[in-house]
Parts: structure tokens; C-alpha cells; sequence
């Protein structure tokens, strides 16, 4: 067989994979809303949509998904507003610290959001971290672990992609419009209200159905927060319905398929606005406008954006870290009621948290590596292939991305705890493997859309020597193509690592009996209320993890990537 050939195989074995990972498991969850007899103990195909409509005639479904939909639109409307006043901030202004404020974003989008949620429950529950400082009248209390609460706390969690979406295009558009409207005599208020505000309306519309997608989906808030306020949301739900007696696999599966039908209609919402709207304000004599002098507003402008990162971010961390060092919870803020009990429990050899975080910290490296390989290799042979191909892969790609993590992994248990797979001995649920794989196809196509950019990059030429010399794609990926995006490629595993480690929604379902993960472990510490264990946990976690990328990017990259530039050159 020649090279091409075996290449060719090769790549039809890694597509086939990408879908047994996504489409399969995806597969079963239309299957149990359509079919909800075909996983049995006596298997039927016999077509019955009852569960999807039951969902539509329960009062409580159908409330709850108004709920959610309605919550994750006010949600949207809260983070649209501050991501674009803060993209208008640091983009067009010279307020100070830019590049500060930019990366507090890039911190926020990060962080796991059931740890900002349990953050502001530390604080605000009663005999919580504030009521050891002032008496947090009912009203605060009651409006937080309510429906505006709750679209707050979305709000600064999720306002990065609105963020992003309206930062990107600032720089790019109005300048010259705004010139010549001033020339006209138009104020700066008036340039803004009649030309920039039409130019960033399909943005900010882009920006709203990102975060109506993402706070739909979202798990971790649910999860906490949600569930303290006693405001059920769809994502729970699912979860809920996997875990009640007897097991409603019907009506997660429903559950789950309208799940995903709103959020990938969303984010359908959000392409086709983008293709609608185009504005060719990018040409050969551009010049981006120069930044907004703020003049005596500078200080307020920095002052602003530290409260709002202080509450978005600071408060929930810090909350968090301070509780990890008192006694218990509501305990007076002083010395005597400071210990590291808390960490030395974590620490204890054969604790069940320091077995949670290796644990976590063993499956993240192994889904990060694999996802690493198998993405950089069908970049490589989307590249090498046809551009209806490379199409297909994007497509499929950013399929994956719109799945809400719950539902792939409500997927998985329907997929992988079939009684014909135990005669095949491929029964997958209850076991290690089926996070792994549910981390994999979480991480992968993130992997896959950034290589597929970075391998346009290569000089095709390379390739076409190592082929010559008869190296196989194992040779070609380990001594060609691989070290030439290494710093890329660390980037990516890094990238993987730490967003697989913090994972909830597939490791609340999938994790083995016996064997939480971190995420779960955490959860669960704090549902027994042993929240200084559980936030000594959060806190060696992140330090762990931190520890890993710095020890990646200071240590193995000068392994990677050779000797420094100044040996290089002598």
C-alpha cells in the first residue's frame, strides 16, 4: 500500500473516530426522545414522541424551560451591556492599564463558573463570610438567591463573549466616518448614536446570542447558585432527570435534544446575522481612529473597571481563599480563627480530595495529549485533502463546540451502558475511560480549529521530502509536523489540561463509582457543607494546575524548542 494511500486511510479512521466520539452518543439522545423503548430490557422501535411532548404539557417542564430561556435572554442583555462598554474602554480609550483590563477578561472566561458561583454563596448565605462583617439585611439576601441574582451572576461570568465579539471589530470601524462627520460639525455623542451604533449592531446581536448559547448550556451555575434559590434550569434538569428512581432516560433524552435545538439555533442566529451584515471598512488606506482621550476621566474609567473586576472576579476568589483559612464558615474574621487544618486534611496521604486532584490531574494529561495528536493529524489531513473536506471538518467542529457539555455527556451514558456492548466487553460507563473520552471530544475540536490555521502555515515543501524519504504519518506527525508547532502545540495541551481539570458537567455523570473527580469532589464538599475543605481543595488545585503551565512554558519549551536564540546564533 503507498503512503498516500495508507494517509488516506489513515485520515478516514480519525474522522470516524471524531464521530463515534460526538455522533453516536448524539445519536442515542435523539433516539431516547423518538424511540424511548429501543434501550430496554426488551428493546422497540415503535416511534412515540410522548416524552419530547410531555415537556410541552407538564406545568413544571414547560415552566422550566420559560425560565431558562427567559433567564439566559436577561442574562444576555446584562453581558452584552458591560462587555461592550468595557470593549468600548479599553479599544478606543486611553484609560490606563489595557492590557490589565484585557487580561482580567481572558481570567473571567477561564474560570470554571461553578467556582465563581460558590464564591458569592460563601459571601452572601446567611452566617456567610458578610455576616461575620455586617448584618446582610434580608432584602440583599433575597434578591441575590433570586432570578435578578442569578442573571447577574451569569452576567459576569459570560460578558467576555460579548466582550470579544464587540472588541474585535471597534478598532476597525467609523474612523473615517467619524472624521468626516465631526468635520461637519457633529459631536462625538451624535458620531457615536448615528455611525458607530449601526456599524456594531450585528456584533452586539452576535455577542447576545453567544452568551444566550453559553448561559443555556452552562452547568456549573445551575448546578449551585441556581439550585440555592431553588430556580430549577434546563441543563439540572437533565441531570436530575438521570439521577431520580426509577431512571427518566426518556426525559433526559427530550430534555436534552431541546437543549441543544435552542442553543445551536442561537448560535445559527449568530452566523447568519454575521454573513447578513458586512461592512468593507478594511482597505489600503485605512487607518484605525485614534484612541478617546478620557482627560480628568481617566482615574474614574480605572477606578470603574477595578470594581466591576473586583466584583466579576475578585470578590468569589477571594471569598473563597479566606474561607479555606478560617475555621468554619461564620467564624469572626481574626487571628485565633485562622488554622491550615483545612489544607493539611487535603494533604493527608490517602485523603479522598488528594485522590480526587491526581486523579483529575492523570485523565486531563491523557485527553490533553490525545487530543493534541488526533487534532493536530486531522488538521494536517484536512490540509492535505480537499477544501470540501476541510469544510466538513470546520463544520464538524464547531458542531461539537455548540453541544452543551451536559447533553454529550447524558450521550455517553446512553451510548456506552448498552448490554450488547458488556458480550463485546466494550461496557465503557462506570469506568475511567468513558471521561476520557468524554474529555476528548470536549477538547478536541478546539484543537482541531486552531491547528487547521497554524498548518497553513507549513511549507508543503517539507512535507513532500519527508514522503520522499518514506516516512509514514507517524513519522510525519512525531518528526516533522509536530516540532515545527510545538509552541503552539504546548499551548494547546496546556489549554486542554486546566479547562479538563475543572471539568463538571461529564465528570458529575460519568465519574466512577468510588472515584470523583476534582470538580465532583468539590461539589460534594460543599454539599456537606465542609466548605473550608472544599475551598483548601479549590485553592491547591488552581495553585497545582498554575504550577503545571508555568513549569510547561519555563521548563519543556526550551526542550521543545532547542537551545535559546543567542546559542542558536553563536
Amino acid at each position: 500500500m503507498s503512503t498516500v494511500r495508507a494517509e488516506r486511510w489513515a485520515a478516514a479512521g480519525a474522522v470516524a473516530l471524531l464521530l463515534l466520539l460526538v455522533a453516536y452518543p448524539m445519536a442515542t439522545v435523539a433516539g431516547q426522545a423518538f424511540f424511548p423503548h429501543a434501550f430496554a430490557r426488551h428493546p422497540s422501535w415503535a416511534f412515540d414522541p410522548l416524552p419530547l411532548l410531555h415537556v410541552f404539557t407538564r406545568p413544571w417542564d414547560y415552566r422550566m424551560l420559560a425560565d431558562s430561556c427567559l433567564l439566559s435572554a436577561a442574562a444576555a442583555l446584562l453581558a452584552t451591556c458591560c462587555g461592550t462598554a468595557l470593549a468600548i474602554l479599553t479599544r478606543r480609550t486611553d484609560v490606563p492599564a489595557r492590557a490589565l483590563w484585557a487580561g482580567l477578561v481572558w481570567v473571567v472566561l477561564l474560570t470554571p463558573s461553578f467556582l465563581l458561583a460558590q464564591g458569592w454563596e460563601l459571601l452572601l448565605q446567611r452566617g456567610g463570610l458578610l455576616d461575620s462583617l455586617l448584618a446582610v439585611p434580608p432584602l440583599v439576601r433575597h434578591l441575590f438567591f433570586s432570578p435578578w441574582g442569578l442573571a447577574l451572576v451569569l452576567a459576569g461570568k459570560f460578558f467576555p463573549f460579548a466582550y470579544l465579539a464587540v472588541g474585535a471589530a471597534l478598532p476597525w470601524l467609523g474612523g473615517e466616518q467619524e472624521a468626516a462627520a465631526r468635520v461637519l460639525g457633529a459631536g462625538r455623542g451624535q458620531a457615536w448614536r448615528r455611525i458607530y451604533l449601526p456599524l456594531l449592531l450585528p456584533f452586539l446581536a452576535s455577542g447576545a446570542t453567544l452568551v444566550f448559547a453559553d448561559v443555556l448550556s452552562d452547568f456549573g451555575i445551575a448546578a449551585t447558585v441556581a439550585q440555592s434559590a431553588h430556580f430549577p434550569l434546563l441543563t439540572y434538569q437533565i441531570y436530575a432527570a438521570l439521577y431520580t428512581v426509577p431512571t427518566d432516560y426518556p426525559g433526559a433524552g427530550a430534555l436534552a435534544l431541546l437543549l441543544t435545538a435552542a442553543v445551536g439555533g442561537a448560535l445559527l442566529v449568530q452566523l447568519a446575522l454575521l454573513r447578513r451584515y458586512r461592512y468593507a471598512t478594511v482597505h489600503g488606506g485605512f487607518r484605525p481612529p485614534p484612541p478617546i482621550p478620557l482627560g480628568r476621566a481617566r482615574p474614574l474609567a480605572a477606578a470603574a473597571l477595578g470594581l466591576f473586576f473586583a466584583a466579576a472576579l475578585g470578590a468569589p476568589l477571594a471569598a473563597s481563599l479566606l474561607v479555606s483559612f478560617l475555621t468554619h464558615l461564620g467564624a469572626p474574621l481574626a487571628l485565633g480563627s485562622l488554622t491550615l487544618a483545612h489544607y493539611a486534611a487535603v494533604l493527608r496521604g490517602g485523603s479522598q480530595s488528594l485522590g480526587a486532584l491526581f486523579f483529575s490531574l492523570r485523565l486531563a494529561a491523557v485527553a490533553a495529549t490525545a487530543a493534541v495528536l488526533l487534532g493536530s493529524f486531522l488538521a494536517w489531513a484536512g490540509i492535505q485533502g480537499s477544501g470540501a473536506f476541510r469544510a466538513a471538518l470546520q463544520g464538524i467542529s464547531l458542531w461539537i463546540i455548540s453541544l452543551p457539555g451536559i447533553v454529550l455527556a447524558a450521550g455517553y451514558i446512553f451510548a456506552w451502558n448498552q448490554r450488547w456492548l458488556a458480550a463485546a466487553h466494550l461496557l465503557l460507563y462506570g469506568t475511567a475511560w468513558a471521561l476520557v473520552l468524554a474529555y476528548l471530544a470536549g477538547g478536541l475540536p478546539y484543537v482541531l480549529r486552531l491547528q487547521l490555521g497554524a498548518m497553513t502555515q507549513l511549507d508543503q515543501r517539507l512535507v513532500a521530502a519527508a514522503r520522499v524519504q518514506g516516512a509514514g504519518v507517524a513519522a510525519l506527525l512525531r518528526r516533522v509536523i509536530l516540532p515545527l508547532l510545538a509552541d503552539g502545540s504546548l499551548s494547546l495541551w496546556l489549554f486542554v489540561l486546566a479547562g479538563t481539570a475543572f471539568e463538571l458537567p461529564a465528570s458529575e455523570l460519568l465519574y466512577p463509582p468510588g472515584q470523583p473527580t476534582l470538580a465532583v469532589e468539590i461539589l460534594h464538599r460543599f454539599d456537606g457543607f465542609a466548605y473550608g475543605r472544599g475551598t483548601a481543595l479549590t485553592a491547591l488545585a488552581a495553585a497545582a494546575v498554575l504550577g503545571l503551565v508555568l513549569v510547561a512554558h519555563l521548563g519543556l519549551r526550551r526542550r521543545i524548542t532547542g537551545a535559546p536564540r543567542a546559542e542558536r546564533q553563536g
